[in-house]
């Protein structure tokens, strides 16, 4: 089995299950690997919060991916050769760079909620109802997402080659609060 790719479970168009050992990490704009995350990370690991991973299949046809590295090394060493982890993979192979400035987008380019909307969301939630789903949607996005130090942005960065003028204009707002005659 090691050395030859199995194929992807297919799921849907872009949603795949994976094997671990089919996946690969580009460490020039990744942050490097904590042991102490994965320690910490490893004694609470459950499997239904794992979310997916975001893979590019490179031209060479390898999966390389692109978020969520410290939770590939979890499932690796937790779950062993051979698990399969569920990938929302590129349609189109990106270019390292592409896959740079894509980290970005995914781990820099969201603010973090307020207390406030913490709130309105979590009121929303339990209401129930289409505004529910997407209050729960939205908290459920930012709760996926990881700060980022200085200098991991920084690396990532220089790999995009974007300006910090550039990431600032993709820091993407979450809209507006339906108000309370909509929920």
């Amino acid at each position: 089995m090691e050395g030859q790719q199995q194929p992807p479970s297919r799921i849907s168009d872009d949603l795949v299950e994976l094997c671990v050992n089919d996946l690969r990490v580009d460490s020039s704009y990744h942050r490097p690997l904590c042991l102490r995350f994965l320690r910490e990370a490893g004694e609470n690991f459950n499997l239904e919060l794992f979310g997916v991973l975001h893979v590019n299949r490179r031209a060479d046809g390898r999966f390389w991916v692109i978020d969520g590295h410290r939770r590939f090394w979890l499932a690796l060493g937790l779950l062993g050769d051979g698990a399969r982890i569920p990938c929302l993979v590129t349609r189109q192979p990106l270019s390292i760079r592409e896959e740079a400035e894509r980290f970005i987008i995914l781990n820099a380019c969201r603010r973090s909620f307020t207390v406030e909307e913490q709130m309105e969301f979590s009121r929303l939630i339990a209401q129930g109802g289409e505004k529910a789903e997407l209050a729960q949607l939205r908290l459920d996005l930012n709760t996926q997402r990881e700060n980022l130090s200085p200098e991991d942005l920084r690396r990532a960065q220089l790999v995009a080659g974007w300006t910090d003028e550039q990431v600032e204009s993709m820091v993407e707002p979450f809209g507006e609060l339906p108000d309370e005659g909509d929920a």
